[in-house]
């Protein structure tokens, strides 16, 4: 699932973020971008889709949901 703007996620470190919009690479346009706010600190961020909805790999090779929609 795309995230949306307005939406929230959770950071599997804990952080709060809010979705701002979906933006494309300058340059590859074909590669989404999702830039986030954090809702503590206000900084934005912005990340590869495939990074925000993807999985975070641990050296134990474990593996976490990088960010977790908040209903």
């Amino acid at each position: 699932m795309e995230p949306q703007p307005s939406q929230k996620f959770k950071h599997f470190k804990g952080g709060i973020y809010k979705i701002v919009t979906i933006a494309l690479d300058s340059d590859n346009p074909e590669k989404k971008i999702v830039v986030h706010k954090s809702i503590i600190d206000g900084k934005t961020w912005a990340r590869s889709l495939e990074e925000f909805i993807g999985f975070k790999e641990f050296p134990d090779g474990s593996k976490v949901k990088r960010f977790e929609l908040i209903p």
